[in-house]
């Protein structure tokens, strides 16, 4: 008798099969209220092929489209939407709800394993989305460690631009659109009066970042006028209401021969 249970232990052992490609955890997690711009964040229980990770294996039901992008590390995908830039609407939409299919076995287009397991089930996650009004907070700070820094801002520089060009200023983080106003750019003639000088503004509004391109109303000409950009007290703010920490100063030299755009910045990141 014992040899027989020897046996059929063996056989038992020798016939389990691993536990199925599955999620572990979701992010938030099924009806809590998700922020406008936070991210979704699936953990799986091993690694997934990334080519698998799309609008087909997981799909967002929303009263709109929602503007984002994937992003696959590992065991980990995340689904990140991108604010909206004053034009196109984005983020979550506002006191409505969303849900989002992860499509597994059968479907052959679903998310897999990078050992290529199907998913093991089709699951939906249903969330109420915050309203912009609510007492808590709306979104989400991409970078709670830091706040919100100018790319590059490391003291006093001269800038040769076009006559009618643009300046570029790049931000480390998504900026609040109502925070992009001319008074946040104060740009002036470098001379005794320092006359504040009438500013156009275009906002460029990505997941995990920004950019402003500025100019004068009536161009930089004539060739070889100065210009002073002071953003020593920017009004600016990321989307938490963060203020941008960076001080920096730029002499503008209008020029036939400059850039269309001068970035007005480097790409180092601010240190905190």
């Amino acid at each position: 008798m014992r040899a027989w249970a020897g046996v059929l232990l063996a056989l038992t052992c020798c016939g389990r099969a691993d536990p199925p490609f599955h999620v572990v955890a979701i992010s938030p997690a099924a009806r809590q209220v998700l922020r406008l711009n936070e991210p979704i964040v699936w953990e799986f229980d091993r690694p997934i092929d990334r080519t698998s990770v799309n609008t087909h294996s997981i799909r967002i039901q929303s009263s709109r489209p929602v503007p984002g992008e994937f992003r696959v590390r590992g065991a980990r995908a995340e689904f990140v939407p991108m604010p909206g830039d004053g034009t196109v609407q984005g983020g979550w939409p506002a006191g409505e709800s969303v849900s989002i299919t992860l499509v597994g076995y059968p479907a052959r287009d679903g998310v897999w394993s990078s050992d290529r397991e199907p998913l093991d089930a089709s699951t939906t996650t249903t969330w109420r989305v915050r309203s912009s009004t609510d007492g808590a907070a709306a979104f989400v700070d991409v970078d709670p460690a830091h706040p919100l820094t100018l790319r590059g801002a490391d003291g006093a520089r001269s800038i040769a631009v076009r006559e009618d060009g643009w300046i570029r200023l790049e931000f480390s983080e998504p900026l609040a659109q109502d925070s992009v106003v001319p008074e946040s750019f104060p740009l002036e003639f470098d001379d005794a009066a320092r006359t504040r000088v009438p500013v156009e503004l275009r906002l460029t509004q990505r997941a995990f970042d920004a950019t402003v391109d500025v100019r004068p109303r009536a161009g930089f000409a004539p060739a070889s006028t100065r210009f002073v950009l002071e953003l020593g007290s920017l009004g600016v703010r990321d989307l938490v209401g963060g203020p941008c920490r960076a001080t920096a100063t730029w002499t503008l030299i209008a020029s036939r021969e400059g850039p269309s755009i001068a970035v007005a910045s480097d790409d180092a990141r601010s240190s905190p």
